[in-house]
């Protein structure tokens, strides 16, 4: 029985992480267009399974560039965030995502369809090659799932400042309250609200430089949740459009499920 239940664990974490320490990523395909399991996912798989489980209200999308290079900076409570993220915005997203999922078979094919890509140095260059063909990127700046804003890698700082994309703040909260007896007591809230867009002055990065501006972005997000951080990057970014817009779409208000996506 103890056999059993070694070999079923290692099977489930082989699904989920990588034997080999070393991924050789020029073997595998990386889809940079939208796949049919991008659409399928994004716009009807996610939806479905969400709407008995949890009401989802979205503030913001209209500060969204329909064009361009674009990043989305969110702060990361559970898995759903990137499902939740792909669903409401009406661009393919491509997440950075854990390194070590990738390599080890169906998930890593999975997330590829997807449009995800591993978050290590080599997918940071693949990144900028998105952002400079004018795709929208979506990154977790605390790089881990953490119930609060912790510190911020600088990994999105080094985005921003080589790429000069749009960086779009987003807070996500309720998440990780969704669970599957939600469907037969009270459904979970899901609020998501996306900032005005950051702009940083393309410039080449130092260590300092780039820990600074994603400490900004994370502040930025923290004041979307009403968590204030202070900051510590100099100077100011640069701010496109009004910061005072507070339109709402109201996914989920009239028919209690989930919308927002085009």
């Amino acid at each position: 029985m103890a056999l059993g239940g070694r070999l079923q664990l290692t099977w489930a974490h082989q699904l989920r992480y990588r034997q080999s320490v070393s991924l050789d990523h020029e073997r595998l395909h990386w889809y940079r267009d939208t796949t049919p399991a991008y659409r399928l996912t994004a716009e009807h798989i996610i939806p479905s399974l969400l709407k008995p489980f949890a009401r989802v209200t979205v503030e913001g999308l209209e500060h969204i560039p329909q064009t361009g290079p674009v990043i989305l900076a969110a702060n990361h409570h559970d898995n759903l965030d990137a499902y939740l993220l792909m669903h409401l915005v009406p661009r393919t997203v491509h997440f950075a995502a854990r390194p070590d999922a990738f390599g080890t078979g169906p998930l890593c094919t999975f997330w590829r369809w997807l449009g995800a890509f591993p978050a290590d140095a080599w997918g940071m260059r693949y990144a900028l090659s998105l952002l400079d063909d004018g795709r929208v990127v979506g990154v977790f700046p605390q790089a881990r799932i953490s119930p609060e804003l912790c510190d911020a890698s600088g990994a999105v700082g080094l985005l921003a400042l080589r790429s000069g994309a749009s960086i779009i703040p987003v807070a996500i909260s309720g998440t990780e309250t969704v669970h599957a007896t939600c469907a037969l007591t009270k459904r979970a809230s899901i609020s998501v609200q996306f900032g005005p867009p950051l702009t940083f002055v393309p410039s080449s990065p130092c260590r300092h430089r780039s820990q600074m501006v994603a400490d900004e972005i994370l502040r930025r997000v923290g004041v979307l949740l009403g968590e204030p951080r202070s900051s510590h990057a100099e100077p100011a970014p640069r701010v496109d459009g009004p910061t005072s817009r507070s339109h709402a779409t109201t996914a989920g208000r009239t028919s209690g499920g989930v919308d927002g996506r085009g």
